[in-house]
């Protein structure tokens, strides 16, 4: 029964019932009340627990533990009962955490480390490398730190890493560098889709696009060399600043809520 109950509650509500808690006989199901009452304890009988959690287990006694809120704000439960008021603490908090945006980049860029998959150089070299290459090249900050991020999408999935990147990166870079992220491994493709089958010309749909010349920079001067071992590469730390500047702040005007 215990393992039935774990696989009905969501994650953040499952509880730790112990094999105490089985033999000391039935106790009364706890749950916490919205977090504008944070901190006070409601008991609820079985047949509440069951039509809350929409289980079909039989009407017993189970303990259940909500993820505690005595740390969060008061604020709504649904979008459309928020206020003005709401939006604005949410807006403030979100900005004065916005550093956990640099260092989950960071963390990302660490663990392609980890990532070779048959090339020469591990993925954090390559995009260190690619990035060095950009910076010596005379490349804007912008450019530079889209350089050192273009391949973190591979820390979560290699065919699809491009979109994953420039999604990331968006909000934090102008327009044409985006889309230079957005679309580098199709620019890339001019050196290696031949080997299969795929077409070596797929970055000619962009040809019109403003940002073509500096998308086809980026991947014939900068990214597709970056693989040499031997090359002077600049450390992560030499290009940190600049990419906890870069993340510090959004370019859009209105923070995406979901």
């Amino acid at each position: 029964m215990v393992t039935q109950l774990r696989n009905v509650l969501p994650a953040e509500q499952s509880a730790e019932v112990t094999e105490k808690d089985q033999h000391d006989g039935p106790v009364l199901p706890v749950a916490t009340e919205p977090v504008g009452n944070a901190g006070r304890v409601l008991q609820l009988d079985g047949s509440e627990c069951l039509k809350i959690h929409g289980s079909s287990l039989a009407p017993a006694a189970y303990r259940v533990r909500k993820c505690d809120t005595g740390d969060m704000a008061t604020t709504f439960t649904r979008m459309d009962e928020s206020t003005a008021e709401d939006w604005s603490v949410i807006g403030k908090e979100t900005m004065e955490h916005q550093g956990r945006v640099a260092d989950s980049v960071l963390a990302m860029l660490r663990s392609l480390a980890e990532v070779t998959d048959g090339f020469a150089v591990d993925q954090l070299t390559h995009c260190l490398q690619t990035a060095t290459l950009a910076e010596r090249a005379g490349a804007d900050d912008d450019v530079v730190i889209a350089s050192l991020c273009h391949d973190v999408g591979k820390a979560v999935s290699v065919p699809n890493h491009p979109q994953i990147a420039a999604a990331i990166l968006q909000p934090y870079v102008r327009d044409d560098v985006y889309r230079m992220i957005l679309v580098h491994q199709d620019f890339q493709g001019r050196h290696y889709y031949h080997h299969f089958g795929g077409d070596p010309n797929a970055r000619e749909q962009y040809r019109e696009e403003p940002w073509f010349a500096l998308a086809e920079q980026f991947a014939d001067e900068w990214d597709q060399i970056a693989f040499d071992p031997a090359y002077d590469t600049l450390a992560l730390e030499h290009f940190e600043p600049r990419l906890r500047s870069t993340f510090a702040s959004t370019r859009l005007g209105v923070i995406a809520a979901s």
